[in-house]
Order: C-alpha cells, then structure tokens, then sequence
C-alpha cells in the first residue's frame, strides 16, 4: 500500500501540483518546544500549523472534562452502580492515556471510588 501513495505523491509533485502551496519552496522552522522530542517537532509544527494537535493532547482535553462531570456527580453523593462501572470506565481510559504520553508530561489523576 505506501508503494501505491508513494506513486501518487510522486506523480503529483512531477504534476506541479503542489508547486502552489503557501510557503513552497522554503524551509520550514522546527518548534521550539522544549518538550517535545527534536524527532517529533516538525510533525507538530505541521498539526500546529494546521489547527490540529498530537492525538494524545486532544485525548486529554476529553478526559478532563470527564473528569470534572464524573467527580461532581461522585460529590453530590448518587454514587449508582452505573456511576461506579463510568467511573471504571474512565480510569481504564486514564491509563491508556498517561501510557501513551511523552516524558515529562504530567499523568491525568483517576477518581477513587469513596
């Protein structure tokens, strides 16, 4: 299958069709974040470029907000079995999410069931 893309890609650029793009032609600036691994940062420059962001950061920003519902309904004191199994749910997520990310990101924290 890449050979297949890798075929198009060429025969696009041999097209010109990429010749028209804003920037072509010049070299693009790497990030500057310290955190993220000189590897990694021309591939999030591009997704920053683009209004996007690694998988991992999105990720977490739906995490947080599962977080804060998730706790306040915990708060009010309706812990139901069906809070309990969500509750579950969302600390399996926890730890998928906090293997997958970069050193020297903080790990998002998992609800203890009171």
């Amino acid at each position: 299958m890449p050979d297949v893309i890798d075929d198009i890609m060429k025969r696009a650029m041999q097209e010109g069709k990429f010749d028209d793009l804003p920037g072509a032609g010049r070299r693009l600036k790497p990030s500057d974040d310290a955190h993220t691994p000189e590897a990694l940062r021309m591939a999030h420059k591009l997704l920053k470029d683009n209004d996007l962001a690694p998988a991992w950061i999105e990720e977490g920003k739906t995490l947080e907000k599962d977080y804060a519902r998730l706790k306040a309904q915990q708060d009010s004191g309706a812990l139901t079995p069906a809070l309990r199994a969500e509750i579950a749910r969302y600390n399996r997520a926890v730890l998928a999410h906090n293997l997958k990310l970069p050193p020297g990101i903080a790990h998002r924290r998992m609800i203890r069931v009171k």
